[in-house]
């Protein structure tokens, strides 16, 4: 199973080229370990495209596919020897050459225990088997064969039914007769586990991320070529590639022997300074910023990241999704969102992207491409910390094309961070639709055409909530508490019943669900769940999914 396909560089034709080259070696390794080299020779893979192009001279398409494969030095490692030239690959999208020496992967054999050493002056004691008398041994064989003959033949069906076993961890047992792929597909996740396990309790090993290498082979950075780095990532003004520090800083290049030793000794020794570097990319493109300097893409509504983990609290206590036959985030697009934007990182977004590489990261650069509308989008995840919810920000540009209602299916692109979403393109209307005023602070609605598919009910039309024209915003205290949102949500579409000393607003889950995701994020169960716990709001007796706000005329409406 390919464990994720990478981002090529380079002219449509190199990306094009190394796409098929990178299509070919997984083919050619698709019984491999994730990180074992899969390897093919320049020659070899001249001769693969030579087919496709008739009259192609071989010469120059070698430099063709040679420049391509070099482009992408990301994913391909190239090594000539013996006057020929190799190029490697693995299954995970990047092949890691190994500095690790040989005796290294006996150090998980159990050692034989040495036989005990001779004493000087004492003799080795010789034991002879006691001898039976002739006449006693001849009257016992014919009864003793009979019985052995039964015993052997038992001993043989036993041992031809046995298997030769392992017990696992998790009460699984492994069957050491089958194939080391199959053994591999089966039980990689505990095989895994088992020797992480065994790698952290040995101290010649270090870690980052998944990868282990030999603290004795650590290449030290200086104090000075630390903060030669700080200085370099805050004069790009966002984070950087590990690549590209090793190549502006170090002058090092991929074709070096000690290139992959000095990338994991990079990576190693950022992740200590916690103080002053932060981790903000995935396994296949690690991304390093510096503490206290944002990404370039922020929150576009002026809120703090503090402020936006606070309103998506509520996504912490979601259920989890269940597994899905198809890796796929279905989305309805809200007013918050839009206006933010920004996505939550909810229960079948969480299956989706990648998981923190370290145990303290915060955020992950994602891309994000919306293939209908030829648009694509950068954005930065921040990962679920403490009460705070997760969300993935910057997306303003791609949103911005969109109105709330929309309904968004997002998938995996051609790389652990990369995401296609895909829209259903409808006949263009146009439609009355919530907008707001800044200057004036309030809402109005605008005509705007639509020409992608919503989902029935979610959008903010004027024919269905004609209350919302002309309100005002809630001031930044109130927008903060979830009471205050959800009655002024019921004063705009619940219907009214007055009485003597109060009013009861009457609204369903379907009338509310909308309105209060102009203020605050809700889900349809984080709302349930509010109205469910809280004083002020009763449901109907009879009615499904519909509530009713109490009111009491003393008091004045929050927010207007």
């Amino acid at each position: 199973m390919e464990e994720g396909k990478p981002t090529f560089q380079g002219s449509q034709e190199e990306q094009k080229i190394a796409s098929q080259v990178y299509a070919l070696l997984v083919a050619q390794g698709r019984g491999f370990a994730l990180d074992a080299p899969i390897k093919q020779s320049l020659r070899n893979l001249v001769e693969f495209f030579l087919p496709q192009r008739p009259g192609e001279d071989p010469a120059r398409l070698a430099e063709q596919v040679d420049q391509a494969l070099q482009r992408n030095q990301q994913a391909f490692y190239r090594q000539e020897a013996d006057g020929e030239v190799y190029f490697y690959t693995s299954r995970r999208g990047y092949y890691v050459k190994s500095v690790t020496p040989p005796a290294i992967r006996r150090i998980f054999q159990e050692k034989a225990p040495a036989p005990p050493a001779a004493v000087p002056g004492v003799s080795k004691p010789t034991f002879k088997p006691t001898l039976l008398r002739r006449e006693a041994r001849s009257a016992a064989m014919p009864e003793m064969k009979p019985v052995r003959r039964e015993l052997k033949r038992k001993a043989r069906a036993v041992a031809a039914k046995a298997k030769p076993v392992v017990s696992l961890p998790d009460g699984r047992l492994l069957d050491l007769a089958m194939t080391s792929e199959q053994i591999f597909d089966e039980y990689h996740s505990v095989l895994q586990q088992m020797l992480q396990e065994r790698l952290v309790l040995d101290g010649r090993f270090i870690s980052f991320g998944d990868q282990w290498f030999l603290d004795a082979l650590l290449v030290k950075i200086t104090k000075g070529e630390l903060r030669q780095i700080k200085e370099f990532i805050e004069d790009a003004g966002d984070a950087e590639l590990d690549v590209v520090l090793l190549r502006d800083i170090f002058d090092k290049k991929p074709e070096d022997e000690d290139y992959e030793a000095f990338r994991f000794s990079l990576n190693y020794q950022l992740a200590q300074e916690k103080r002053e570097f932060e981790f903000r990319g995935v396994f296949s493109e690690r991304l390093w910023g510096v503490i206290g300097v944002p990404p370039a893409r922020a929150t576009r509504g002026g809120r703090r990241p503090a402020e936006v983990g606070q309103d998506l609290r509520y996504l912490e206590d979601e259920a989890a999704a269940g597994p899905a036959g198809d890796d796929t985030w279905n989305h309805i697009l809200s007013f918050y969102e839009i206006e933010n934007g920004l996505l939550p990182l909810e229960a079948q977004a969480k299956r989706l992207v990648p998981p923190p590489l370290l145990k303290e990261q915060k955020s992950a650069r994602l891309y994000f491409r919306v293939p209908q509308l030829g648009l694509s989008n950068v954005g930065e995840l921040h990962y679920p910390a403490g009460n705070r919810g997760g969300w993935i920000d910057g997306l303003e540009e791609l949103l911005d094309n969109l109105v709330a209602g929309a309904l968004l299916v997002i998938g995996k692109g051609d790389a652990e961070n990369v995401f296609d979403i895909s829209i259903r393109p409808v006949e263009p209307q146009e439609l009355d639709l919530l907008t707001c005023d800044e200057k004036r602070g309030r809402f109005v609605f605008a005509k705007t055409i639509v020409a992608v598919e919503t989902v029935e009910g979610m959008t903010l039309e004027k024919a269905r909530f004609k209350g919302l024209a002309n309100a005002r915003r809630l001031d930044e205290n109130s927008r903060r508490k979830s009471d205050s949102v959800v009655g002024w949500a019921f004063e705009k579409v619940g219907v009214k019943d007055a009485g003597e000393n109060e009013v009861r607003l009457m609204a369903s889950i379907d009338g509310l669900l909308p309105v209060v995701n102009i203020e605050k994020p809700f889900s349809r169960e984080s709302l349930i769940r509010f109205l469910a716990t809280h004083p002020h709001y009763q449901k109907l007796e009879g009615e499904a999914d519909t509530y009713v706000y109490v009111k009491k005329l003393s008091g004045e409406p929050e927010g207007g």
